[in-house]
């Protein structure tokens, strides 16, 4: 498994293509209830600016899944200029869970060279951010901004897992991804947010590995991951086409795919034959209708859970979709009604919500 800790798509990436490694965690800092997110994003060539310019361009030119159409040296006239970049992506999300107010949320680019592609670790080039992970399936993460400084150290309790049929390939028709998780980790160090001294940090969270090359590009999802006090894990997700649009609820949609797994405390992984994850209540944003609260199943093991995102509608512009976009995806942790004791988190996309960017005009 250790061999999945390595990037896995080979460089230079597709437009189409990204690759993740996801840190989570919740827990509690001088008695005040925090959690975070800490990541690093590959990806292809993403869109900084885009500009109105006639100009000539050669097929060689063109992104990987366009080459074999256009011969090479034929010139083609494109009547747009687009500035763009594939340098990865270092991401930081914190949460207070007590004040509920928004994620704090810093994004970095990764120049090439001080991205470690055998370990999935880098520092930015002001050495502000750091993560690094080891050989033993552990990391160490170092923030050190003006908002906020983290020194964690992330230690497995358990070892990595695919969901996939003995590989981290899932496949639903045209969909396909790639997954790997450890699902639980200890986390301790310190924190300190907008200035505060340091204190120490005590928490637990997740930490998941994907990449995958986008073939259906309008979905929404609801993604799941819940740590049960027995020492199993619950996770999956439920996929639906995006076309109804923005105001449309989150179980609006064709469904894609279904899956999901318990974790037994022993690392085992079960398929379930009857996972569900649906919204029982949604706020509307200036971006769409947006999911806040949902019941999760797995009705063979008689499991269900009313949740809800401790912060409501707790949106992150991803800078992986490119400066000219607005889009990014609903993520935070959640509290379960009358099981104080589960602690976990819940994704939620839908490509429907994307925007032109107009921060600049």
């Amino acid at each position: 498994m250790a061999g999945y800790d390595r990037a896995q798509l080979p460089a230079p990436l597709a437009f189409n293509q990204s690759e993740f490694s996801w840190y989570i965690f919740e827990g509690v800092a001088g008695g005040r209830r925090l959690a975070g997110l800490v990541s690093i994003h590959r990806t292809g060539p993403r869109a900084r600016s885009v500009r109105f310019s006639p100009h000539l361009i050669m097929g060689a030119d063109l992104p990987r899944g366009l080459r074999e159409l256009v011969p090479s040296w034929l010139p083609i006239v494109s009547p747009i200029r687009a500035e763009t970049d594939d340098r990865p992506i270092f991401s930081v999300a914190l949460y207070d869970l007590d004040a509920r107010t928004p994620p704090l949320h810093l994004e970095r680019e990764i120049e090439h060279a001080d991205f470690d592609p055998e370990q999935f670790s880098a520092t930015t080039a002001a050495g502000t951010l750091s993560l690094r992970a080891d050989a033993e399936g552990g990391a160490t993460i170092d923030v050190q901004t003006r908002e906020a400084t983290l020194a964690l150290r992330i230690t497995p309790r358990k070892p990595q897992v695919v969901f996939g049929d003995g590989s981290p390939t899932l496949r639903h028709g045209k969909i396909v991804t790639s997954y790997v998780q450890r699902p639980r980790l200890a986390v301790t160090g310190s924190v300190s947010l907008g200035g505060e001294s340091s204190v120490d940090f005590t928490g637990e969270g997740v930490h998941d590995h994907q990449w995958l090359t986008v073939t259906a590009p309008n979905l929404k999802w609801i993604w799941p991951h819940l740590r049960l006090p027995d020492g199993r894990e619950l996770t999956g997700y439920v996929i639906r086409d995006s076309t109804r649009g923005r105001s449309a609820e989150a179980d609006d949609g064709e469904e894609l795919a279904r899956a999901g797994w318990i974790i037994e405390e022993d690392a085992t992984v079960r398929r379930l034959r009857d996972f569900d994850v649906h919204a029982i209540a949604h706020v509307d944003t200036p971006r769409g209708r947006v999911p806040t609260k949902f019941v999760v199943e797995a009705r063979e093991l008689a499991l269900r859970f009313e949740i809800e995102h401790v912060i409501a509608a707790p949106y992150l512009r991803m800078a992986a979709f490119g400066d000219v976009l607005d889009a990014g995806i609903y993520e935070g942790p959640i509290d379960v009604t009358a099981h104080p004791a589960i602690r976990g988190w819940i994704e939620v996309m839908n490509a429907a919500h994307v925007r032109l960017d107009r921060s600049d005009q």
